[in-house]
Order: C-alpha cells, then structure tokens, then sequence
C-alpha cells in the first residue's frame, strides 16, 4: 500500500473527483436550475410564491405565447420555478433519478432525453391549455390561461424512458425501480389531488419518454451512441418551432397580442405609481428644507408701481440684476427701471409711428407696431428693440439713451439676440417668417434673411413670442419659427439647419422657459406641457397640467433649481423644483403677470404687470403644503398609461420622437 493510498484528504479528493465525474450531468442540472432560482428571486421575484406575471416574464410556458412564436418558452420553462418548494420537490426527483439515468444512457443521452421529453411536456401543455378551453357557470367557454413552470415534465421522461430501458435489468424490482415509482407516483399523484399541478406537461413527458427508452437496448460503440443522442437532442431542438408554430392559431395570437398589451399597462402603471411615491416623498423632503412659511402678507413681496400703459412685449434682467429693461409697446419705448432704488430710472422714447391701413383696434398691440421686446449686447452697452421702428430694429446707445441706427429686417420683427462677442445679431421677423443676421460695426443687414416657415398675412402674427436663444457653444441658434410650428437648430457658420427640425404642438403657447443648460420647457392650451433638451434636440418628458387649464406663464432660473408658474386667475404663483416639479413655494399676486423672471442669483422672483413690477423674496413663501392639500399639484402626479399614450400619439402625429 502507498502512502498516496494513506492520505485522507487525497482519498477525499478523489471521491469528490470520482463523484462530479460520473454524475456530471445532474450536478449541472441541479446547479442550472439553481442559479435561475437564485437570480430570480435577486432580481425582485418571490423566492416562494412568484407571480404569475413574474414567471411569464422569466419564460414560464404560457399557451398564446408559446403558440405564437414564443417557441423558447418550451426550454426556459424547465429550468424556472414556482417556489422554493416546487424547486426542492423537482431537485429531489431530479438527484434520485440522474445518477440512474446517467449510468443507463450515459452523460449525453441523459442530457439528450432530459431534453426532448423536457421540450415535448411543454408542448403538450401548451397544446391542451391552448385548445381545450374550461366552461364557467355560466356556461361560457374560454380558454385557462396556464403559466407552467418546473423541471417536473422533463424528470418524467426521464422516468418513463427508464422503465423501458431497464425491463430487462434485474434490480427492477429494487432500488432503481422504488425510485422510478417515486417519480411517477409523486407527479401523477399530485396532478390528481393538488390544485395548481399541470398534469399534461407530466403526461406529456412520460408519454414522450417511454419510446426513448427504447434506445437503451441499442448496443451500440460509445462514440456512435453520442452521435445519436446528439442528433435526438438537435431534431428535438430543430423542431420545437415548427412544431408550436403548427399546434397555434389565429385566436390564440390575437390573445397573446391583448395579453401583452395588458400586462405593457400594468407595468406602466406600476412604473408611474412608483414615480409617484418618488415625488412625493422628494417634494416632502424639499418642502421641510425650504425656510418657514410666512403669511399672505409677507410673501406679498414689493411692488414697483410704474405710470406706464402695461402692455409689455419682453422683459430683460441687466448682468448684475440691479436694472430691468422693459420694451412698453403701447408707449413705443425702453424703459430701464433701477430694481436696487425701486424707480423708474429712464424711458428711451421711439418714434412715433404711423398707423397701418389694416390695422384691427385702436392699440399698438394689435395693430403690429411699438416696441416688442428687447435684447441687450454682452457689455450692456447697446440694446437692441424690434418694432421700435415700422418693420425695423432700433439699435439704442445705452450710455446716451439714443437711437443710433435703424435695421430694415423685414415686416414685423419680434425677436432679436446679440451674438456672444457683440459683433453681431439675429432676427426673427413674424410677418414674414424670417430669421436676419445683423452686423452691428457696420451697421447693415448680412444677405438675404433665412427662411422659417410659412409667412403670416395677420398683423396679430406678432402676438407670438418664439423661442431665439443661443446652445451653450456660442456656435448655434436654438429657434422656434414664428408662428411656433417648429423648433430647430440653426449653425451659424452655414446658417443651416443642424439636425432634424421638430414639429411644436398646435396649440403650444408662448410662454415657454429655458436654462442655460438647454432645458426647454413649452406648455399648451391643453393639458400637456412639454419638456425637451436643446442639443441635441429632442422630446424628453411630457407632464399633465391637474387640471383642464394649464398654467401659462412659466420662467426658469439660472441655476437650474427652480421654476416659476401661473395660471390665469389662478391668485398664486407657485415655486417649482426642477427635480420633483412639485410646489415648494407659493406667492399671492394682485394683479395678473405678464412675465415671470427670476433675479441672476435664484433669490428672488419678479412679477412684471400691468401696474408695474413686484418681488418676491423666495425665502418667504406661504405654507406650499397646505396650499397643494387644498388645490392639488400644478402638475398631476398621477398619469394613468392611456392618458400618456394619448400625449404620445399627438407626438407621433406632429412628427416628434418618442418620449422615454
């Protein structure tokens, strides 16, 4: 005797090496099903009772499916489980019968009749379930929709193939054969008396595995038997797409079409509850981080009484936020107020101007002349004002108070925005629907004006505010066209469009809000407000207004933390966070806004309206909390699957993405 042979830990080696060696297959069968088992339950999955839902989702063999393409379905459900139970059951089965049938067949064949009779016991399944449908009592018929799992259908082919090969083995009768009838005793016996079993997956099985069995008699050279496993294994697996494609029918695809779209709901709605819990428990902890609320009359905030007519086309925030520049249509003027000494500092008068032919009321407003917005150069020095002069842009000396120079861009100028380095700016021209580019040393018009879209014949055209920003590059223009139809990407250096044009709602309004970051938000006249990034361009989210009317006047600040919102004798305005888009603030107002524009440091909130200017301080807010108890949540938390598909198929229509 060696002293290798006296080494307890070699002999233990070896036994383990011997064991893993001719018990190979079941080991792995066992280990297989063992890692779906524990990965399932890992990802979210009941380690004991599963959901239906759950198992149909991790390949469960359910009938429409399975008949109508799902044909993988036929191998992932051997290997999931309904439970730790169910799993033990099947392991244990699966322990007593392997090693016999890896001794009988050899490795390949057992893993070859594990998997045919495996494949034809969910077939079998899926065939009964699919065509044999239960009646009710009320006498109507459908079909049971049955998600069979488990490696049970498999085990009895196995033992079915068993007892035909060993009909002439003599220890039938011991313990090979108390094993086979523990098989097929435990799974018949429980299809018969526990509720839940599928008896035609075992059935199936069994019935599959009898004749296989036949192959053990064949006396056949190892290699030649491997070669006819292997090709028993590949027809098996060849054929089990034909085969539940043959065995499905028309009503069964349309139920697994219907099944899917249910199931496509549920989890939608799941996905939206659970947003759902997100904001709230966010905007809780937002709120209690926000300073104590003040009453009606603290939050009221200071008001800037100003003598003018309270028709206002822009507003504009000077770099240090101490001056407001606002263009008075009515009045055709620039008014610069001192927000530091709450004044009136200077009004730069325009011209008088003539009254159109077609003009459609006695005020500047609707007969498309006055002042209409305002923008200003990087050094403050020049503003820019369209309409200050018919179909023109006057450039206005700051330092002086006086229009140097008038720019014929094209009829009905609205908007206007000063390049980066000052050298140069950009027009939007709503009569005509036109973009022009301006070069402020020389004081001209560069080319031809570019064009947006359709042009307007109304005088009402300018009513309009698009969108004329600059991307955070310098190098491009985000713009809407003037009648807000579409928003585009325009390069600069080839005054082309830079990407696909996306098509803006019907009814979009033009209170839209924007960050430096690209951050676009656009509300409409219906319940729906849209929120997109402006590069590259496209849809990112889309928010359902609580109620039918939505809120109309938005403004975003440069931080990005926070937005302003109003609605139409709504009384308030609400405090936003960009995070939650839930109410964290809310301010009284007296009078209606016209704009909304947060200070350059995110601390305070300016109301621009017909009687002048008032600030909010945000740290001074009424109870937010008590008020969205009371008046719900400017933007519902609640969006049901069937209200977002609708917001989704007015996208489709008007030629956006598809949202996340």
């Amino acid at each position: 005797m060696t002293e290798a042979a006296l080494d307890p830990s070699q002999s233990r080696y070896g036994g383990i090496s011997s064991i893993l060696r001719q018990h190979w297959a079941t080991i792995g069968l066992v280990l297989a099903n063992l890692i779906v088992y524990v990965w399932m339950g890992a990802s979210g999955v009941s380690w004991t009772e599963p959901d239906p839902e759950q198992l149909v989702e991790w390949g469960a063999n359910l009938a429409p499916f399975t008949l109508s393409g799902d044909s993988w379905r036929l191998f992932s459900s051997m290997f999931v489980h309904g439970g730790a139970v169910h799993l033990l059951l099947n392991m244990y089965m699966l322990l007593l019968i392997g090693p016999l049938a890896q001794k009988r067949f050899g490795g390949i064949g057992f893993l070859a009749i594990y998997l045919a009779t495996g494949l034809a016991a969910g077939l079998t399944s899926a065939w009964w379930h699919g065509t044999h449908p239960v009646t009710n009592l009320l006498m109507q018929s459908s079909i049971r929709l049955v998600a069979s799992v488990g490696a049970s259908g498999a085990l009895m082919g196995l033992a079915g193939a068993l007892c035909v090969a060993g009909l002439s083995d003599a220890d039938m009768g011991g313990s090979r054969g108390k094993a086979l009838a523990q098989v097929v005793l435990l799974n018949l016996g429980m299809g018969f008396m526990v509720s839940g079993v599928d008896q035609a997956c075992h059935i199936g099985g069994l019935l599959t595995g009898l004749p296989l069995g036949t192959l053990g008699w064949l006396n056949l050279r190892p290699l030649r038997r491997h070669v006819m496993f292997a090709a028993l294994a590949g027809a098996a697996v060849a054929g089990a797409q034909p085969a539940s494609r043959a065995l499905g029918s028309d009503e069964l695809s349309e139920m697994a079409v219907k099944i899917r779209q249910q199931r496509q709901e549920e989890l939608e709605q799941a996905r939206l509850e659970a947003e759902k819990a997100q904001r709230v428990e966010l905007a809780r902890s937002e709120r209690a981080a926000r300073p104590k609320p003040v009453s009606k009359e603290q939050a009221a905030g200071v008001e800037i009484p100003l003598s003018l007519s309270g028709v206002y086309g822009s507003a504009v925030l000077s770099a240090d936020g101490a001056r407001l520049y606002l263009a008075d249509t009515e009045q055709n003027s620039l008014e610069v107020v001192d927000l530091r000494q709450q004044r009136l500092e200077r009004s730069i008068a325009g011209p008088k101007l003539p009254v159109p032919k077609n003009a459609i009321c006695g005020q500047n407003l609707c007969r498309g002349i006055g002042a209409w917005s305002v923008a200003l150069s990087p050094d403050e020095r020049w503003a820019l004002v369209p309409g200050m002069a018919n179909d023109a842009v006057a450039l206005v000396d700051l330092r002086t108070g006086g229009i140097v120079h008038r720019f014929a861009t094209g009829r009905l100028p609205s908007q206007a925005l000063f390049s980066r380095d000052g050298q140069r700016a950009y027009v939007i021209n709503a009569g005509d629907n036109t973009l022009s580019t301006l070069d402020l040393a020389q004081r001209r018009v560069i080319g031809q004006p570019v064009r947006l879209g359709e042009p307007s014949q109304e005088v009402g055209a300018r009513f309009n505010r698009p969108l004329l920003r600059l991307n955070a590059a310098g190098d491009k223009l985000l713009l809407s066209d003037a009648r807000l139809d579409t928003l585009q990407l325009l390069d600069l250096r080839s005054m082309q469009p830079s990407g696909k044009p996306l098509t803006l709602p019907s009814d979009a309004l033009d209170d839209w809000a924007a960050d430096p970051a690209g951050n676009l938000w656009w509300p409409t006249r219906g319940n729906v407000m849209w929120q997109y990034q402006g590069e590259p361009l496209a849809a990112r989210q889309a928010w359902l207004h609580c109620e039918a009317e939505g809120w109309q006047k938005l403004a975003a600040s440069a931080d990005g933390a926070w937005l302003a919102s109003y609605k139409d004798s709504g009384g308030v305005i609400r405090l936003l966070s960009r995070r939650s888009l839930s109410t964290v603030g809310v301010f009284p107002v007296d009078s209606i806004p016209r704009r909304l524009l947060f200070s350059r440091d995110g601390k305070t909130l300016l109301s621009v309206h017909e009687h002048g200017v008032t600030l909010f301080a945000l740290d001074k807010s009424m109870d937010a909390a008590a008020y969205v108890a009371e008046n719900e949540e400017a933007y519902c938390n609640v969006r049901t699957p069937q209200q977002m598909a609708a917001a989704k198929e007015r996208l489709r229509q008007s030629g956006w993405p598809m949202l996340p």
